[in-house]
């Protein structure tokens, strides 16, 4: 995830987890499972994200997922050839 504009706290591993401040210029490598949000954001803010080799998204919120589906399909998400940046 690249932040193109702005600045923004991001939560990272789902609630209660750590907040960080980012901004124009940062890349985050989330690996797979690694929940994430965004607490507040500048007005300008702009953020990218994209999922390598052809990988697609997948929601798993705590009150609609069972966790051990969730697991095995993270389990399943290859690693990295090389690092993305």
């Amino acid at each position: 995830m690249a932040v193109l504009d702005g600045t923004a706290r991001v939560v990272l591993g789902g609630k209660g987890g750590p907040e960080l401040t980012v901004q124009a210029g940062d890349v985050l490598l989330l690996p797979a499972g690694v929940g994430h949000c965004c607490a507040d954001h500048s007005a300008n803010f702009q953020v990218m994200g994209a999922y390598a080799a052809g990988r697609v998204w997948d929601v798993c919120r705590p009150e609609e997922t069972e966790l051990n589906q969730a697991q095995e399909r993270i389990a399943q998400v290859p690693d990295w050839n090389h690092e993305p940046v």
